[in-house]
């Protein structure tokens, strides 16, 4: 969590000595330390422990983000993650896009909405990406090959979309 205005000068004092020391490290313009203490009213002493603390984290910090993103597992949860985001905040724009039960419903918007997300997500796998957004495998890939599928031909048709199972 970044520091805000809510923390403690000495806190505060912690944080801007640290990214302080990176800043003039990286020949970036910084306010000195006396401006820092005189801005945040903070203990100097303690506001050091902090900076020391602080810095001392930072290879553990990296080694930690590094190993994350380097982790193909982690990164493919991501992914994973990203593409549920799109599909529910779609369906909760669209109420009553897709339901399911007995006799499924898929509108036309949805069709295509899922479509176009297939192609963004082509490195998903098809029963992974199908899995991720709790749609049949066997229907997506029907709508991929653009063929209509017997859910969607056999669905009633919503009367607020009257094209709703064409495609």
């Amino acid at each position: 969590m970044l520091p805000t205005s809510d923390l403690p000068g000495v806190e505060t004092a912690g944080w801007l000595l640290a990214t302080r020391r990176l800043a003039v490290a990286n020949g970036l313009p910084w306010p000195s330390v006396d401006e820092i203490f005189a801005a945040t009213s903070a203990s100097r002493e303690h506001a050091h422990e902090i900076e020391d603390a602080i810095i001392a984290a930072l290879p553990a910090l990296e080694q930690s983000l590094s190993q994350r993103c380097g982790d193909p597992d982690a990164a493919r949860l991501l992914r994973l993650e990203a593409l549920v985001r799109e599909a529910l905040r779609f369906v909760m724009q669209h109420p009553g896009c897709a339901q399911s039960g007995a006799k499924a419903y898929y509108s036309a918007r949805y069709r295509r909405f899922v479509i176009g997300l297939r192609k963004r997500y082509a490195d998903v796998t098809a029963s992974e990406f199908a899995e991720t957004i709790a749609l049949p495998l066997g229907t997506l890939e029907c709508w991929m090959r653009g063929v209509r599928c017997a859910a969607d031909a056999s669905a009633a048709r919503n009367p607020d979309e009257p094209r709703a199972t064409q495609a």
